[in-house]
């Protein structure tokens, strides 16, 4: 727990000031959540896949990246080309098994779909504010839901998947996201109007959690306990920033039909 705790306020005296401040420092950090989560869900196959896969898929995943963030009318071509890299790979070679392809496919276009929310968010000029925004909301509806499901929990959510979350806390964390959420917005996004802040607020309370469970199936389905080890008692990019990201992708969708 010390550890853990340790870590946690190192991550917020680092991130916070580039959610803060935005701009270069914070695509650097796009394009380096990019290119080591894309490493840690290929090397939940290692041993399984050759070795050259743990460096030419991630090494593609920061083209993407790249291409996501500075040269967008390229990024299509880079998206197309991972998926004939992966689809070649499974057919040419049995150590790559389809749904084993399929995963990691999945997996880059949730980080494919988030970056392009972000160069949807640069493009219409909002304020990066609201990068922080969406952080702000999925985090306190983490916080939300660990605290009411540890003092008031008592019916599972998914005992398959994770087994200490509850019904109640998954409640709290929709409140206390929301809550939160909404107030920073009205203050520091006020150019993004008020119903679609709700929207996305009420949204993300929701899909940030759904995004947690999914990323959870997959470890529970590879029996590995967290996807890497770059934060000592948090575990990989993919265990921070899984509900980050999937409230991304909910965001450029709610945002390609507001704007």
């Amino acid at each position: 727990m010390k550890q853990r705790l340790i870590t946690g306020i190192l991550m917020a005296l680092v991130g916070i000031p580039i959610l803060y401040f935005g701009g270069k420092a914070l695509e650097l950090l796009m394009l380096f959540i990019t290119i080591v989560g894309s490493y840690e869900i290929v090397k939940m196959f290692r041993g399984q896949w050759p070795s050259y896969s743990l460096y030419l898929i991630p090494c593609i995943s920061l083209l993407i990246g790249l291409c996501s963030l500075y040269f967008p009318s390229y990024m299509v071509t880079a998206l197309i080309s991972l998926f004939f890299l992966l689809v070649t790979l499974c057919v040419w070679d049995e150590r790559y098994q389809i749904t084993e392809i399929a995963v990691v496919f999945m997996f880059h276009m949730i980080l494919i779909f988030a970056l392009m929310g972000y160069q949807l968010i640069i493009q219409n000029d909002i304020t990066h504010f609201f990068v922080l925004y969406i952080v702000l909301a999925t985090c306190c509806t983490d916080i939300g839901a660990y605290f009411t499901g540890y003092y008031f929990g008592k019916h599972k959510l998914n005992e398959r998947i994770s087994p200490k979350k509850t019904i109640e806390g998954s409640i709290g964390g929709i409140v206390l996201g929301c809550l939160v959420s909404v107030i920073f917005a009205m203050y520091f996004i006020p150019e993004v109007h008020f119903s679609t802040i709700m929207i996305l607020s009420f949204g993300m309370s929701i899909i940030g959690q759904i995004g947690d469970l999914l990323f959870s199936a997959i470890k529970r389905h590879y029996h590995i306990k967290d996807y890497g080890t770059i934060f000592p008692g948090h575990g990989g990019v993919l265990d921070r920033m899984d509900s980050i990201l999937i409230n991304f992708v909910f965001a450029y969708a709610i945002l390609l039909v507001v704007m």
